[in-house]
């Protein structure tokens, strides 16, 4: 995983609002998003929190967008739990955590062993 394989991947920025969600992506589907907002100039954006859904992507930024904690979301469909999983251990460590609203590490899906692809969390 890369920042390049990122960039080529993620969508664009999208106003997290229910009705947007359901437009842009598919329901039962699993991936991974980024919450934020775009800066001023509109060149960057400002990650606040990123995630996984390993069930319904569609359903968790609808869940997100009711809170109305974050303006606009971005997403990436992935195509396995373990990528699921990798992609979200890989924002969560590429967007500082320090600076990040998610207060703990990704948790491993239910009965999987895997290991962190960027730390030694789980060794």
């Amino acid at each position: 995983m890369t920042k390049e394989e990122l960039e080529k991947n993620v969508s664009e920025s999208y106003e997290l609002d229910s009705n947007v969600v359901n437009f842009r992506v598919a329901e039962g589907r699993l991936g991974v998003y980024i919450l934020g907002q775009t800066a001023e100039t509109w060149s960057d954006f400002y990650v606040q929190r990123v995630g996984r859904s390993d069930e319904d992507l569609n359903e968790r930024l609808r869940q997100h967008a009711r809170e109305k904690k974050y303006p606009e979301f971005m997403f990436m469909y992935c195509g396995s739990l373990k990528e699921n999983f990798d992609w979200e251990c890989f924002l969560y460590h590429e967007f500082d955590p320090k600076l990040l609203h998610n207060v703990y590490h990704p948790d491993r899906p239910d009965g999987e062993d895997w290991p962190c692809p960027r730390c030694t969390k789980f060794d």
